[in-house]
């Protein structure tokens, strides 16, 4: 396994699905972007699990869990963001389940939080 190579395909991935997410919420499709946030927060993670197990990450979406196989230190807040974040790989799956779709601000906040995260967990590598 090449683990450099892998770190650099999930960061790239990460990055894309960040971007996409910024674009979708500036259309107005909260619930697609926020579950895109999700998705680049799940990559960037995944390049952490890569980076500490040299193995190919777990199929799984779980962002908690992978921050936790990935051995990257996180505070409280940050361990609750990724809770809160959990909710959108929910939602854009399954849009039956959602109450109600946040508002711009919070998506905005949110997309934000993702933002500083990433950047915080890149550097980590």
């Amino acid at each position: 396994m090449n683990v450099p190579a892998h770190i650099q395909h999930w960061r790239k991935g990460a990055e894309e699905a960040l971007l996409f997410a910024e674009e979708t919420i500036l259309k107005g499709k909260i619930d697609f972007g926020l579950f895109f946030a999700h998705l680049a927060l799940e990559k960037i993670l995944k390049a952490h699990v890569v980076k500490t197990t040299q193995a190919i990450p777990p199929y799984i979406h779980n962002l908690v869990r992978l921050a936790e196989i990935g051995a990257i230190s996180l505070s409280v807040d940050q361990k609750y963001f990724l809770g809160v974040m959990n909710e959108f790989n929910i939602s854009g799956r399954y849009s039956e389940f959602v109450k109600k779709s946040p508002r711009r601000s919070e998506a905005d906040r949110n997309l934000q939080r993702c933002k500083e995260l990433i950047q915080w967990l890149i550097q980590q590598l």
